[in-house]
């Protein structure tokens, strides 16, 4: 289903990033929530950590070209 889903994106020309098992990104606006349901901490591809069952807020200006597609 992976695979299906991201090769259709692909072809939409819509980007796509993989985040950690566990973690979630919601956009409202310039604000990005980062979500961690992990009972354990995890790293973002950018080196941030969010840590066991937390969540983080950002402005746009913090995620710029951290994270494309996003």
């Amino acid at each position: 289903m992976k695979e299906v889903l991201t090769g259709r994106l692909a072809e939409l020309e819509i980007p796509t990033s993989e985040l950690p098992d566990g973690v979630r990104v919601a956009r409202r606006g310039a604000m990005t929530a980062w979500m961690n349901f992990n009972f354990e901490p995890v790293t973002l591809a950018d080196g941030t950590s969010l840590g066991p069952v937390s969540f983080q807020q950002r402005t746009e200006e913090a995620i710029a070209g951290e994270f494309p597609g996003l």
